[in-house]
């Protein structure tokens, strides 16, 4: 399944050229104009209040003390797909915070096509559901 590109993505991280990357990959290779570009967790979380997220990436040194951010996002998006990046990932603590996959940022941008897949099918999913609902009601 190719990612779509109507994906609401966001991204969080402190290192402008990094910010400023990310942008360019998900637009070069899947047109996806990000939703949001962070420079910490908390900025994220407070633009999330009230928005449609289906993947987020957060860099692991912004995703809080005992990765707060993360359990906060996942609070706020129970659908969206979360993925925390690091040079030096802890794995088991980020998924421990429900994270969906920890990934390290020395495989680069493409190790996110599997976690852009897995939005997309959950946004599919979603709506598939929203559909039967409506028609039921």
């Amino acid at each position: 399944m190719v990612p779509s590109s109507d994906l609401v993505v966001a991204v969080a991280d402190d290192s402008e050229m990094l910010q400023v990357l990310w942008q360019g990959w998900f637009q070069s290779f899947y047109g996806i104009e990000l939703a949001m570009v962070a420079e910490d967790g908390a900025e994220l979380v407070a633009w999330l209040d009230g928005q449609l997220l289906d993947l987020a990436v957060v860099d692991q040194s912004v995703a809080g003390e005992g990765f707060s951010v993360i359990r906060q996002l996942r609070e706020l998006a129970p659908a969206a797909v979360l993925v925390v990046i690091s040079g030096a990932i802890d794995e088991a603590g980020a998924i421990r915070a429900g994270a969906d996959l920890a990934l390290d940022k020395a495989d680069g941008p493409s190790v996110l096509e599997a976690a852009m897949e897995l939005a997309s099918e959950r946004r599919s999913a979603l709506e598939r559901a929203d559909e039967e609902g409506s028609e039921r009601g």
